[in-house]
């Protein structure tokens, strides 16, 4: 089973994403804020993390910076309304970038991509 980081701040997409995430067999670690996110990465060093953009206090550019400085695991697929920033995502070093609303197919085909190719 492959553990998915899900740093999202907005309840109803982050049990959206829980949901999707356990039927695909995925166990989900969730965080509210991108410091969570951070100490979840060093406590449980997941096999790839779902980042929200826009997030209290630090946000998914600086959390991505964060996980990047630290190597190239695990593979970050960001997550945003505003589709303006995919380029933003991709030359920070996400592997991914997905518009929010996404498709839960679309959304578990890159996941089990990225874990299969990283694992």
């Amino acid at each position: 089973m492959t553990s998915i980081l899900v740093i999202e701040d907005d309840s109803a997409v982050a049990a959206l994403l829980r949901a999707v995430l356990k039927r695909a067999g995925h166990e989900v670690i969730p965080a509210g804020s991108g410091e969570e996110g951070l100490e979840h990465i060093d406590a449980r060093s997941p096999d790839a993390v779902i980042l929200d953009i826009r997030l209290p206090g630090i946000d998914g550019f600086a959390v991505l910076e964060r996980i990047r400085a630290r190597g190239p695991r695990p593979p970050v697929v960001m997550l945003t309304a505003d589709r303006d920033t995919r380029e933003r995502a991709l030359a920070g070093g996400a592997d991914a970038h997905l518009g929010k609303p996404f498709n839960n197919v679309e959304l578990v085909a890159l996941i089990g991509r990225l874990t299969t190719h990283h694992l």
